[in-house]
């Protein structure tokens, strides 16, 4: 069903969010309900624009099963997927390893030789790299999340890029 580990990711996390928010859009549900059955019996004139409760409750009843079908497509591919994040983990954490690595050997550390543009491009150039493994981390762990396992926290990220901001 997913063609890539970054899509499955994406998947999961979508679908557990649309999880963790059903209880309140199924509160919010009722409560349209109610309000409109109570419009209903004092005889209100909706206005034209008005959306009307079958319409609403046909399009939650889809998107519930939708949801309910995705979500047990996922639980079929529940472990094939618990590897693929098992998989990207491994590869983000060499993706780390290997910023790291390349932020103290080619850090900008001014001096003579080199031009204040060349220092301001290269921070960016980092800064970007440090900006988009925080999203796939963010990213991961969201997965993690949807697929009840366990999220790391890693804060190695968070001096590097204090110690970017300082250079900058």
């Amino acid at each position: 069903d997913t063609a890539s580990t970054g899509e499955a990711i994406a998947l999961i996390s979508t679908i557990g969010e649309y999880k963790r928010k059903m209880k309140l859009w199924a509160e919010k549900m009722e409560s349209f309900t109610a309000g409109t059955h109570i419009l209903e019996r004092q005889r209100f004139t909706f206005p034209n624009d008005w959306l009307h409760l079958d319409n609403v409750s046909s399009e939650w009843e889809a998107f519930t099963a939708i949801l309910s079908r995705k979500d047990t497509g996922i639980s079929s591919q529940v472990q094939s997927l618990q590897m693929k994040v098992s998989e990207e983990d491994r590869a983000l954490e060499r993706k780390m390893t290997d910023l790291f690595n390349d932020w103290d050997t080619h850090r900008p550390a001014g001096g003579e030789g080199v031009s204040p543009d060349e220092v301001l491009n290269s921070l960016n150039v980092f800064e970007s790299r440090f900006v988009k493994l925080r999203e796939d981390m963010d990213s991961l762990n969201r997965a993690r999340e949807a697929l009840d396992l366990d999220t790391k926290k890693d804060d190695r990220l968070v001096p590097k890029l204090e110690e970017l901001q300082d250079l900058k």
